[in-house]
């Protein structure tokens, strides 16, 4: 069986007055209140973790239940995970149990298996309904999340259903009056950081490979790929905030992904659903940018410069701390955003709007039946309209400045996620050969890209108590770099060429 939850963080003092905001208006029945002591089973060596599995015994009353969950924050749906649960007869997990035994790996054995942290929550449970013949089950959830010693505190509200447009109208009701934000981190992946210590970072996630029904129509297909870019987009929330460049690099992937798919889909979709899904979308992508463009800056640009070249005239120190501290700037600002009511009011209505395929709200024209048509039909002109593009911002490219080749670079890149998006439904070994030589030109323009947004920021970098010294070290940076990628543009023409030459494999 599956769960579709949705969780919101929120403070303590908050929580009963969340819960009561729609319980109030649309309750029924009386709140249901217990105690749950819940340990969480795994080896030493974490193999349940690692297969994004969790076995829990929770201890409700005089009952042992015994549960196995599967993470799917990479599968079609955000809200939905696997979850299977038996009675047993104690607190130690049974690998027999009907249900929930059979989900874990055969080669398990019972002496294996450890208590890695376990959780006491004190939960208050109530049916609501939100309209006629639409129910959902609300959960209040205080408590704390121990293991070793260490200990750390939940406060969430858990919002379950058959109907995940429900659970996002419910949190929209309760985000107008009350602080909160999506909480993507399951306890048990909580519970795990818990145990790996302070330094822990989050683990990272990426969209990855889409698998599409050649059959599904354009319509769950949008639904399906834009689920799989909003889920991505929040489990990288926490890797943000602990620092971590590889997921905020990823967050602005996911986000920049879901703009590509709606502009590849921008005909089919209302005028002015299309603005505001994209507005949000950029913004949600304008948030980690500084802090993406500093990353780089320092990673792939000033750091290989004091590796190699090693000059003793610049001091290329000082330019390091001063990039450090605009790059520690531009994440406390991003960590700021993903805090922010903003950033939870534009990812639960993305989600709301993907939920109830709010497109199918427009007026019936010539384009519009077009959403009901296969995927596999309408992807190749999808593709083509990109590929068209893409070509039309290569013409002349040798006499091209740095906008132009920035928006060819841009013009390839959104190609390339619409493929990502569609291979699945063309020969691997055709989509492979044109992927790789689409990858090889984009490499080539990004490492001129990388250059131009550096020369902008580095121009305007504060440089404190040392202007001079700092200055001379970003041009010496620049004009390596600079010098590294010129007289390359033979071979950015020819790979373009090259590329041209392929012909489209849809």
């Amino acid at each position: 069986m599956s769960e579709i939850e949705l969780k919101l963080a929120i403070e303590p003092k908050d929580l009963s007055k969340a819960q009561g905001i729609l319980s109030r208006e649309a309750g029924k029945g009386r709140p249901g209140r217990r105690m749950l002591t819940s340990i969480y089973y795994d080896t030493p060596s974490f193999d349940l973790r690692q297969r994004d599995m969790t076995l829990r015994v929770r201890r409700q009353g005089r009952r042992f239940v015994q549960t196995v969950k599967t993470d799917d924050l990479t599968g079609r749906d955000p809200l939905r995970r696997g979850e299977w649960e038996d009675e047993i007869g104690g607190e130690r997990p049974e690998l027999g149990a009907t249900e929930s035994g059979g989900q874990l790996p055969q080669k398990l054995k019972p002496d294996e298996l450890r208590p890695i942290f376990s959780t006491v929550v004190r939960r208050t449970i109530q049916l609501i309904e939100l309209r006629p013949e639409v129910e959902i089950e609300i959960a209040a959830d205080q408590g704390e999340i121990r293991a070793d010693g260490s200990a750390e505190p939940i406060s969430e509200l858990e919002l379950k259903s058959g109907d995940p447009a429900a659970l996002y109208d419910a949190a929209l009701r309760v985000l107008e009056r009350v602080p909160a934000h999506v909480e993507m981190r399951s306890k048990p992946a909580r519970g795990y950081l818990l145990v790996q210590g302070p330094n822990a970072k989050p683990p990272v996630r990426r969209v990855g490979a889409v698998e599409l029904d050649p059959d599904m129509t354009a319509d769950d297909a949008l639904q399906g790929i834009g689920r799989r870019c909003i889920a991505t987009l929040t489990a990288n929330a926490p890797a943000v905030l602990a620092d971590c460049p590889e997921g905020i690099h990823q967050m602005r992937v996911a986000a920049r992904r879901l703009r590509c798919l709606l502009s590849a889909m921008k005909k089919l979709l209302p005028s002015d659903q299309y603005d505001w899904a994209n507005g949000e979308l950029r913004w949600l992508s304008d948030t980690a940018g500084p802090a993406r463009n500093w990353d780089v800056i320092s990673e792939r640009l000033v750091k290989p410069v004091a590796r190699v070249a090693r000059p003793d005239h610049v001091d290329i120190d000082a330019l390091s701390e001063s990039v450090e501290r605009e790059r520690r700037g531009a994440y406390e600002h991003a960590k700021s955003e993903l805090r922010s009511p903003r950033y939870t009011r534009a990812i639960i209505s993305l989600s709301r709007w993907l939920e109830a395929h709010q497109w199918r709200n427009q007026p019936v024209d010539e384009k519009s039946p077009r959403l009901a048509e296969p995927i596999s039909e309408i992807a190749p002109d999808l593709l083509d309209r990109q590929y068209r593009q893409a070509k039309k911002r290569g013409r002349k490219l040798r006499q091209a400045g740095a906008l132009q080749r920035h928006r060819l670079r841009i013009a390839l890149k959104k190609l390339r996620y619409t493929i990502d998006f569609l291979c699945s439904l063309f020969d691997e070994a055709e989509v492979d050969r044109f992927s790789g030589r689409l990858k090889q030109l984009q490499s080539e323009l990004g490492d001129s890209n990388d250059v131009r947004v550096a020369h902008e920021l580095l121009a305007k970098l504060d440089h404190g108590d040392q202007p001079t010294e700092i200055s001379r070290a970003a041009g010496f940076v620049l004009g390596w770099q600079s010098e590294r990628i010129a007289g390359r543009d033979d071979l950015l023409q020819d790979q373009f060429r090259k590329f041209k030459r392929l012909g489209a494999f849809w």
